[in-house]
């Protein structure tokens, strides 16, 4: 089933609004992360405990009846976040133009912290030819482009225009005559 750029079930979403987004509902999640675990688990819950696995070595199959509760609880809170974060992915990688498939790097732990900052960078790219000349395009030649956009180019504006090489600034133009 494919989503037409013009269907409302699917708009476009900027870089903008989907850092802010994915910022605000990451705090919003953590911090419902901590009162779930303090005020009905009596746990503390900080960052890292989304990176280092419970005091057994992680597995699913030791843990005891109480923490399956508890991670059982943890999973229930996330599953609305989780919906939210992959339609937002969705449409932003719609919106800069690459594969939709890479949504499964939402799912992969540290994986998804690289991927939610390269969609936060990567220009939108439009359906048209004049949308991809206008959202590749370096506008300003005389700004030098930073390190970084020759890989942005290369990943979002296939079939564009080359960034320009580095120029120092356009010096402006003297005057001919002094003004009275």
């Amino acid at each position: 089933m494919t989503v037409s750029s013009t269907s409302p079930l699917a708009p476009a979403l900027g870089r903008g609004a989907y850092a802010l987004s994915g910022l605000l509902l990451f705090g919003l999640k953590h911090n419902l992360d901590r009162v779930v675990a303090s005020a009905f688990f009596d746990k503390s819950w900080s960052l890292f405990n989304y990176l280092v696995p419970p005091e057994h070595g992680g597995s699913l199959l030791r843990l005891t009846p109480a923490e399956m509760r508890f991670y059982g609880t943890l999973l229930l809170v996330a599953l609305p976040f989780i919906a939210i974060g992959v339609v937002l992915t969705l449409r932003r990688l719609r919106s800069a133009g690459l594969p939709l498939p890479l949504v499964v790097l939402f799912f992969l732990p540290l994986v998804n912290l690289v991927f939610f900052l390269v969609l936060c960078i990567v220009p939108a790219r439009g359906d048209g030819p004049r949308e991809t000349a206008g959202a590749c395009s370096w506008r300003d030649p005389s700004r030098a482009p930073s390190p970084f956009s020759g890989v942005l180019w290369a990943t979002s504006c296939r079939g564009a225009p080359a960034p320009p090489r580095f120029r120092p600034p356009a010096s402006p133009p003297s005057p001919s005559a002094p003004r009275s």
